[in-house]
């Protein structure tokens, strides 16, 4: 996985204004999705939904944290490297994030396929990740408040 700062020189991120607006919304977005989420029957038709909106969830709160901190991502990959600058995240986090990444590329493009049980791990991944996310956000929105 490259380093954010590459994505930086090659102006797939860009450093722009904070948007405390745009993190709100897309942390919003994020806990609506999960509410739905958790709604959903696990089984073979249905678990790459929970795949795919499990991803979407995560790389929401990036972007919000994003967002949060002057920047603004034109890439999937990019977006997962903004992670590497917190101590919060294990390289194990962010290998199994970038995996799902190319899951979720192969599901909504080339009709990838998963199955139940790859939905619940997910989703059990998803909400540890979401966890880990929002408390980095609500410190970030307390600092700007101080």
């Amino acid at each position: 996985m490259r380093e954010f700062e590459y994505f930086l020189n090659s102006g797939d991120v860009k450093i722009v204004h904070k948007n405390k607006i745009l993190a709100e919304a897309l942390v919003f977005d994020s806990d609506d999705r999960f509410r739905f989420l958790l709604t959903i029957e696990f089984n073979e038709t249905n678990s790459r939904y929970i795949v795919e909106n499990s991803y979407d969830i995560i790389r929401a709160l990036i972007e919000a944290n994003l967002a949060l901190e002057d920047y603004k991502s034109y890439s999937h990959e990019a977006t997962i490297a903004f992670l590497k600058r917190f101590i919060e995240f294990r390289d194990s986090e962010l290998n199994y994030l970038d995996d799902l990444r190319k899951v979720r590329h192969g599901i909504k493009y080339n009709a990838g396929t998963t199955t139940s049980h790859d939905a619940e791990k997910v989703l059990e991944f998803t909400k540890t990740m979401k966890e880990k996310l929002k408390r980095i956000i609500k410190n970030n929105l307390q600092y700007e408040i101080n």
